[in-house]
């Protein structure tokens, strides 16, 4: 959850509603939420550059055990009708072979985590129509004219460019990676960004570079060699929500060529 002009978003994950609370625009300092939100972005970034331990349930869904819980990441330009069936699939198997207390534990976490991606995923498009709604007639409450709502409900979601380019060198035999990620935040919720590329050729093998910040988040990786050439470039923007990763936006391209 993120306070930003003084409206509280709350996603009621369970029963898919959308909840907007006003709450005094003096209520929280810009330093207090300067802090809460250089928080959110430091587990962002920490859960983010971290792509081990992450397991696939179907294509678009991810999941990871951690101290303390279990932790999602959606992709929802991957993720489809079908695969939220084959997680729901997983949750029922989880729950048969459910025996020890921790066993209990964990599917109470699926349970309630899986109902927030199914907003996520499924609602998404009536979401923010919603929130565009609500925050309209939150501000007319306010006592914003008319006239002058639009001001401040353009844009209510954050606005992001997204770009991800992989292809061999110029220079010479080798493959290269690029990848973009420039937004605009939102009067309502904003996100974090997060760009990855990699590259390799003959044996030349660097380390992938890993971004992940907000408003911007770039990377790049070059490679030399005239064989066993390949690259791969991401760029994302992506939502927070407990320990509920949601990508709504992905660009990828990969590189098979040295020259």
């Amino acid at each position: 959850m993120k306070l930003i002009k003084g409206v509280l978003v709350v996603i009621a994950a369970a029963t898919g509603s959308v909840a907007l609370m006003l709450t005094s625009l003096s209520g929280c300092s810009n330093a207090a939420q300067t802090a809460v939100d250089n928080v959110e972005l430091a587990e962002a970034r920490a859960e983010a550059l971290n792509p081990e331990g992450w397991i696939a349930v179907a294509p678009g869904f991810r999941y990871r055990h951690q101290h303390g819980g279990i932790s999602f990441w959606i992709t929802a330009p991957e993720l489809t009708e079908a695969g939220l069936q084959q997680v729901e699939a997983h949750v029922e198997a989880l729950a048969r072979a459910a025996v020890t207390e921790l066993d209990r534990f964990r599917l109470e976490q699926w349970e309630g985590r899986l109902a927030a991606a199914r907003v996520m995923a499924r609602d998404w498009q009536v979401y923010w129509p919603k929130l565009q709604q609500e925050y309209e007639r939150i501000l007319t409450e306010r006592g914003v004219a008319p006239e002058n709502l639009e001001g401040y409900l353009q844009p209510a979601a954050a606005q992001c460019s997204l770009g991800a380019s992989a292809m061999p060198t110029t220079a010479g035999p080798g493959a290269k990676a690029y990848a973009t990620a420039d937004c605009i935040p939102g009067r309502a919720i904003s996100g974090h960004v997060r760009t990855e590329t990699t590259a390799r050729a003959g044996n030349d093998w660097p380390a992938p570079c890993r971004d992940t910040g907000w408003v911007t988040s770039q990377c790049k990786s070059v490679a030399y060699g005239s064989s066993g050439c390949s690259s791969t470039a991401l760029a994302e923007y992506f939502y927070r929500y407990s320990a509920v990763y949601f990508v709504q936006d992905q660009r990828h391209d990969s590189n098979s060529r040295c020259q």
